[in-house]
């Protein structure tokens, strides 16, 4: 978990985002004609339910504790790596499912014409497998859908790479976090008339 400068507040303000390493998807509430669920690049998309909690938590302590570099910092702040029900409970968290196995999820938030990609975290055993791929283009369906145009979020220096190679752009902004600076990056989900991207 790191702690990033809120782009939807638009304030500045720091709070909590964590980063890690069929496109029609629910919306939260007050969002309506959109399916329960998609498959993406053969993986099950869908919103996740409190009974996805525990292994939700499970993939989010796992995926995080498998980055070497981050390793030691985590362990020795416990409390960061408790996942919080909030987004779940919220509707803003997607699974990736496979033959009913968790195998990675994403937490997006709209935040109108900007949402930000507040989680993306993959199971270690799937990583490399396009998991973090389809959830991405997921998260982008659920940003376009609410009628954002682009998607944001704050990549720590080990994901880079990995959103880099997935269309985000870096912006030039650095922005401190709980244990590294991290770099804000963007994805326009509209072409510039307007239309969606695919």
């Amino acid at each position: 978990m790191i702690l990033a400068a809120d782009s939807c507040s638009g304030n500045g303000t720091v709070r909590e985002q964590r980063s890690t390493l069929g496109d029609a998807p629910d919306l939260p509430l007050g969002v309506s004609g959109i399916v329960q669920y998609a498959w993406v690049s053969g993986l099950l998309i869908r919103r996740a339910d409190e009974s996805d909690f525990a292994l939700i938590s499970d993939v989010y302590r796992r995926s995080s504790l498998s980055n070497v570099g981050d390793r030691e910092a985590l362990l020795a702040n416990p409390e960061v790596l408790v996942f919080e029900l909030g987004s779940v409970r919220d509707g803003r968290t997607r699974v990736a499912v496979d033959h009913g196995r968790v195998v990675g999820f994403a937490t997006t938030t709209l935040c109108g014409e900007v949402a930000e990609l507040d989680d993306l975290f993959v199971d270690p055993a799937w990583m490399r497998r396009g998991v973090g791929r389809a959830l991405v283009r997921d998260a982008v369906s659920v940003a376009r859908a609410g009628g954002s145009s682009r998607i944001e979020v704050t990549a720590n220096p080990h994901a880079l790479s990995f959103y880099n190679s997935v269309g985000f752009i870096a912006n030039g902004q650095v922005v401190p976090t709980q244990f590294a600076p991290g770099t804000r990056m963007h994805l326009d989900v509209r072409a510039r008339d307007g239309t969606p991207r695919v």
